[in-house]
């Protein structure tokens, strides 16, 4: 059978003065880091923007958007709009909604601790850290554009693909790139893609799906598919070529419930992968939906909407049932106290949306099958770090049972790699990157080999698996 490998044990617990120590440490290094913002202008400077001053906007700034979304938040209860016409506006109402929210079961002061944190990480990730990545875009596009040709597959499906340099005789490699079902693109990836030819692809493909709100949960999932049909049906027969399907987060979720509603539904699937391997994945939504919430991005991210679906929102709009009342089987008892869990309040979705989130989830239609009809799954790797904050490891430690559970005697085939260090998309960046493995960051290296290594070389047995980062 699998031996599925985990991660050596914790280190030991810190004292409290040590506690103390770091959080001071944690401190001084985040004014450091801000206080070395300058204009254009300022480089090679001491003056302007520096220290004290850089800090003191940065927080009043923050603070400043907190207060607008406290007291817009406060004044307004968001109404339960219909599909959103874009993902601004789904965040904006997202926002007003979060704050809303922990107002109405914190007070005032837990609203204004909401805002302040959106405001702090919509800073963030929509503006200091798109500014961090100019020349990064820069050298990726000019890459792109020299080597890539998009092969169009239909109604919002293509794929980017790349051929220069690669191995004739390696596998056929697509990429379907994460985002919280509503970010990303495939440019984004094309040094991925030279990376991989370098290390023995014979050709990559970067999938464009269609992004949310312009397609939901199975409009994402038939662009995938379409994908690796094209794959399947061009390079496989002829040459032989092994076709790899590797995902990241999102995509490692679209690519898994693309599985499910194929190889579970139908005995002789024609379109399968040879290998599956999947890296920092959501599998589970209702129990993401809740760490979501912990994170207080729950209503911000596409993800309880775009996993609905576009027809199953627009058919019970106005007709919310709470967790006391309607009939609901057991199952979806289960799944709405998951996805309340970590809140004040019962989860308020009726049994359709929750049936729905069920049937976007690919650990509980693994879990729901007999052996015999998840036989003809492909060699499936599963790659997780342990300190994953933003999909918790659990994700992928209960797909990966549920699938040694589903494709019984062929289990053996299906590999857990979980590192003890790597984040969640830090492994990403680095691999999408132009640096070479060796100098990327030491937390994230391992993971990243064990990544490359599951795609384009899966040459150990099973036996001799370890975790990335430690040895069995």
């Amino acid at each position: 059978g699998c031996i599925t490998v985990c991660a050596k044990g914790e280190a030991e617990r810190p004292t409290e003065g040590e506690r103390k120590k770091k959080g001071g440490e944690n401190k001084r290094a985040e004014s450091e880091r801000w206080a070395s913002c300058r204009l254009p202008g300022e480089a090679g400077r001491r003056g302007g923007l520096l220290h004290g001053e850089a800090w003191r906007m940065r927080r009043g700034a923050q603070w400043l958007c907190a207060a607008a979304l406290l007291s817009v938040g406060m004044a307004l209860r968001p109404a339960d709009a219909r599909w959103p016409s874009s993902l601004a506006s789904h965040v904006s109402r997202g926002v007003l909604r979060t704050v809303h929210e922990s107002t109405r079961e914190e007070g005032v002061r837990g609203g204004a601790i909401a805002a302040a944190r959106l405001a702090s990480l919509i800073g963030q990730e929509l503006v200091l850290f798109p500014l961090s990545k100019l020349g990064f875009a820069a050298r990726v596009l000019q890459y792109r554009q020299r080597y890539h040709t998009l092969v169009k597959l239909g109604e919002g499906a293509a794929v980017e693909e790349y051929t220069e340099g690669g191995d004739p005789s390696g596998p056929v490699v697509l990429f379907v790139h994460g985002g919280s079902w509503g970010q990303g693109a495939p440019w984004q990836y094309a040094l991925l893609a030279g990376r991989l030819l370098e290390n023995g692809a014979s050709r990559v493909g970067v999938v464009r799906y269609r992004l949310f709100p312009e397609g939901d949960v199975q409009n994402m999932v038939e662009d995938v598919g379409a994908a690796i049909k094209w794959a399947c049906t061009s390079f496989r027969g002829a040459g032989g070529a092994e076709v790899v399907v590797a995902a990241q987060s999102a995509g490692a979720h679209l690519c898994a419930l693309h599985l499910c509603q194929t190889v579970l539904c139908d005995e002789a699937p024609a379109y399968v992968p040879d290998r599956f391997v999947a890296l920092s994945g959501v599998f589970d939504i209702a129990p993401h939906f809740a760490h979501e919430r912990t994170r207080l991005v729950h209503w911000l991210s596409p993800m309880w909407l775009a996993m609905m679906g576009r027809e199953t929102r627009e058919a019970v709009l106005g007709t919310i049932n709470h967790l006391q009342g309607g009939e609901w089987s057991p199952t979806l008892k289960d799944l709405a106290r998951e996805a309340a869990h970590g809140s004040r309040t019962p989860a308020e979705w009726s049994a359709f949306e929750l049936r729905a989130w069920e049937e976007a989830s690919p650990t509980r239609l693994l879990r729901a099958v007999k052996t015999s009809v998840a036989r003809s799954w492909p060699p499936t790797t599963i790659l997780h770090a342990a300190n994953d904050r933003t999909v918790p490891v659990r994700s992928a430690r209960e797909f990966f049972d549920a699938l040694l559970t589903a494709t019984g005697e062929a289990a053996d085939t299906h590999t857990y790699v979980e590192s003890p260090h790597g984040g969640h998309g830090e492994v990403m960046v680095a691999l999408a990157g132009h640096q070479p493995v060796d100098d990327f960051e030491s937390h994230v290296v391992e993971l990243a080999r064990s990544f490359l290594g599951a795609i384009i070389n899966p040459s150990r047995k099973r036996s001799e698996c370890s975790v990335a980062g430690t040895s069995k």
